[in-house]
């Protein structure tokens, strides 16, 4: 170190030199979370809906925590109304409860 320069000016950061480390920090931060929020799959548009007047069980169950017996009751539900009009009649079918359907409302639908 050259005796002349102070040793605590030259460790010294300087107001202005903060205050522009600070922004560069928040801005390289800023960008990482951008980036891993811009580049996450829109899931709703690529996964297509089942039609729950048309599927069987095989298909049912691969709706999220669907299980074989929750299917089966879904088709016998269809069989004896004729058919849904909308998903929101899911909530009578018995062994589905009130969570089971809005878990899986944006993946069906009753044409």
């Amino acid at each position: 170190m050259n005796p002349r320069i102070n040793a605590r000016e030259y460790f010294t950061i300087r107001p202005l030199e903060l205050a522009a480390w600070i922004v560069f920090a928040a801005l390289v931060a800023g960008c990482i979370f951008y980036s891993r929020t811009a580049s996450a799959p829109a899931e709703t548009n690529t996964v297509a809906r089942i039609n729950l007047n048309a599927a069987d069980v095989e298909e049912l169950m691969t709706l999220p925590e669907m299980s074989r017996r929750q299917a089966q009751a879904i088709i016998k539900a269809r069989a004896k109304r004729g058919g849904f009009k909308s998903v929101g009649e899911l909530t009578s079918v018995p062994g589905l409860t009130d969570a089971n359907v809005r878990r899986i409302e944006g993946m069906v639908e009753a044409k």
